[in-house]
């Protein structure tokens, strides 16, 4: 893994480098986000972050040595999201192509996956077996759209995506997938280094620059990749446990799109409703939002991972969903009271900033 370690390194450092970079030159490009209604940050912030990341771990990964190289269909995947979200930062693209480019850049990243059978830990039904290929595209872009979702406040996004990559990089080395393990620690890396420009702490007030929608989009069909690909490999994981690394964004996913078609609202369109939003609108600082609902992403991951290694039976595991689903629910209800102008934007409102 020496050669892996090597990368890692050069990932933190080209990621970090081109944030830099790139900062200057977000406002000439128009790849910038402004505070609005719904987006109360201060001042204008660079929506660079995932274009760093994107190249910062693209090259290094590329230059693993073979057996360890990433493919490069996940790239083209992955690059096609990048590129659309790019061009949805600056111009404010429409919901409908922004879904069905995300639909065909996650077809990119999992059909050659597809080909092998996806290990649930139980047998399913002959249907479900025939329709394993729309599933999985369905959850891929679910998956880039809930990180999408959790991209509302400074480090939410990148640290609930380093905890899903942390959880999947020790389930790829526990099924001896050094391919994934590698490929995993460089994204890490390349995140990391974009999270030290995004994190709030004593040193930094608010973050310097933004993933915008090609990061957030790319990370979340990045890890998406990275699920479909231990449950289908010659060394695979059983996908019940997998989707615990990603059952907190999954579930805010789904319950957003819930309350919004019940209030008649497009479900692609964005508010103020998210988990964040709420805990914030709550009195919790923007801070303790975002350690909270990382730390509780971690946890689903960590109870995924345990469940992988020790065995436990996967109609379980796949049942023990329920409880992170019905736990947000609840807070979701807690949480919520009459909002203000800030809670539900008209409907011909859409902005180009992640939510």
């Amino acid at each position: 893994m020496a050669a892996a370690l090597e990368q890692m390194f050069n990932a933190f450092f080209l990621s970090a480098l081109l944030i830099l970079w790139l900062r200057g030159a977000a406002p000439a490009l128009g790849l910038v986000d402004r505070p609005d209604l719904r987006k109360q940050h201060d001042g204008i912030v660079p929506l660079c972050g995932g274009i760093g990341i994107f190249f910062g771990a693209g090259l290094p990964a590329l230059m693993l040595p073979e057996p360890l190289r990433i493919h490069g269909h996940v790239l083209l995947g992955l690059g096609l999201l990048l590129l659309v979200g790019a061009a949805d930062d600056r111009w404010c693209l429409p919901p409908w192509p922004r879904l069905l480019s995300q639909t065909l850049a996650a077809a990119i990243l999992i059909w050659p996956l597809t080909a092998g059978r996806v290990e649930l830990g139980f047998p399913p039904p002959s249907a479900v077996e025939m329709l394993m290929p729309p599933i999985l595209l369905v959850f891929a872009v679910g998956t880039m759209n809930s990180f999408n979702m959790m991209d509302g406040i400074d480090g939410l996004a990148g640290t609930a995506g380093l905890a899903a990559l942390l959880w999947l990089t020790l389930i790829a080395s526990h099924f001896d997938r050094a391919d994934l393990v590698a490929q995993s620690l460089v994204l890490l890396s390349a995140l990391l280094a974009f999270i030290a420009f995004n994190l709030r702490h004593p040193w930094r007030s608010r973050a310097s620059v933004f993933l915008g929608d090609a990061g957030s989009v790319t990370l979340g069909g990045a890890i998406a990749w990275l699920v479909i690909a231990l449950a289908t490999g010659p060394e695979y994981a059983a996908l019940p446990g997998l989707l615990w690394v990603v059952a907190l964004p999954s579930a805010e996913t789904l319950s957003l799109i819930v309350r919004r078609i019940r209030r008649g609202r497009s479900p692609l369109l964005p508010d103020r409703e998210h988990l964040h939003h709420l805990l914030i609108d709550n009195g919790v600082s923007p801070a303790g939002a975002t350690g909270l609902i990382a730390l509780a992403s971690a946890l689903c991951g960590g109870i995924g991972w345990i469940a992988i290694v020790s065995g436990a039976p996967s109609p379980l595991v796949m049942a023990g969903l329920a409880v992170p689903i019905a736990a947000h629910a609840w807070v979701i209800r807690r949480l919520s009271r009459p909002r203000d102008v800030l809670a539900a934007l008209p409907q011909g409102v859409t902005t180009p900033a992640a939510e």
